[in-house]
């Protein structure tokens, strides 16, 4: 749904947000989406984190090796 995702990024203008949070808060469905969208959203960034760690670790190696280190 692209108004979680506008809300979880903060994409929203201050009315749509404090409207947004009000429609949560009323709506149990919606609360357990969002936090659903939330969830991937953490996990979305510590899979790319890792990912780009391997990666930056991967690059200094090479540069050692190129190196003769």
């Amino acid at each position: 749904m692209q108004e979680i995702e506008d809300f979880l990024m903060g994409r929203l203008g201050a009315e749509e947000r404090i409207l947004f949070k009000q429609k949560i808060l009323t709506d149990p469905s919606l609360a357990v989406e969002v936090e659903l969208y939330r969830e991937i959203a953490r996990g979305t960034n510590l899979l790319d984190r890792a990912g780009l760690k391997q990666r930056l670790q991967q690059l200094e190696d090479r540069i050692r090796k190129d190196l003769g280190e």
